[in-house]
């Protein structure tokens, strides 16, 4: 290779940056069918296949408690899914087993870093990594770590979590779990990919937190416009902003306003949440952006708005 001349490989910058882009937009498309969710079991199982597509093969479902007397941690603590049938096969049991009991060695062993954790987590409210944001290391994540050793695994290096529902004393934990030393790339997808489960979760179990102002179809959703509903269906089909704008033959910052709407409406905060929640509400399909362009209609009595109702349950 002649002198001047760039190496592009792995630990070429550039060469990184544009895996990352072609994953993430791999990613992008495989999140915009979250919306044909129509149960937890079924979100559960595509978020599993969103991590493992970038490296998270375990995904568990938990319940973490908040500090308080070790009997009762204990009774508060459950792992109620995972898909480590996925990847340990007939050591599955074993391993969700060991892993309900880690936190009763881990009190015995380290009891005040334990609960400091616990109360740490609890006060959580957004996508964490346990190795690099916890107070101080953290001893259950240690033994978590050397769990899967006797199954013949290499060690858990990293715990990348999101809390989704807070209880009184414990919270629900979706976490990810990954052999490998995590980027700043990799923590981007995945705090992606909980973004998405936690609106389609929402979507699913708890109804849109919006003004009554909004609520102008008999209870079941905030109302978009017609033009608000355009943007996102055409941003749904991979439209950047600039492209779905042509084709809607607005200007671009006409278009970001109409989804700077359409996210207030929805009660969401990104763009991809509210392309999900608009799919969700309304029953749009992403690889048909020039179907119906307004799903549901104004009038109540609607054939398309008892079909959402039906879709709503």
């Amino acid at each position: 290779m002649g002198q001047g001349d760039e190496t592009i490989g792995p630990g070429n910058s550039e060469w990184s940056r544009s895996v990352f882009e072609k994953v993430q937009m791999s990613l992008h498309i495989d999140l915009l069918q979250f919306y044909k969710c129509k149960t937890f079991a079924d979100l559960l199982e595509r978020t599993s296949d969103a991590f493992m597509a970038i490296g998270f093969p375990h995904l568990v479902l938990k319940w973490t408690p908040s500090a308080g007397a070790p009997a009762k941690m204990l009774n508060n603590t459950s792992i109620i899914w995972s898909n480590f049938a996925n990847t340990f096969g007939s050591n599955a049991t074993g391993v969700s087993d060991v892993l309900r009991e880690s936190i009763a060695v881990a009190l015995v062993q380290a009891r005040d870093n334990t609960i400091e954790c616990q109360n740490w987590r609890l006060a959580m409210s957004d996508t964490y990594r346990l190795r690099r944001d916890a107070p101080k290391p953290f001893f259950l994540t240690r033994y978590q770590r050397s769990i899967i050793r006797d199954f013949g695994e290499a060690a858990w290096t990293e715990f990348i979590a999101f809390p989704l529902v807070k209880e009184r004393e414990r919270v629900l934990v979706l976490e990810a779990k990954t052999q490998e030393q995590v980027s700043e790339h990799e923590t981007e997808l995945a705090g992606l990919i909980f973004s998405v489960f936690d609106c389609v979760y929402q979507c699913l179990h708890r109804p849109f937190r919006v003004p009554s102002a909004e609520m102008s179809n008999g209870g079941l959703g905030p109302v978009l416009s017609r033009r608000e509903l355009q943007c996102l269906r055409w941003l749904s089909a991979g439209k950047t902003f600039s492209e779905a704008a042509t084709i809607l033959d607005i200007s671009e910052r006409t278009l970001r306003f109409h989804v700077g709407n359409a996210k207030t409406r929805l009660g969401v905060s990104t763009t991809m949440q509210a392309v999900v929640a608009a799919a969700m509400l309304y029953g749009f399909d992403p690889n048909d952006p020039r179907g119906s362009l307004y799903a549901v209609s104004r009038e109540p009595e609607s054939d398309q708005l008892l079909k959402t109702k039906l879709m709503l349950g």
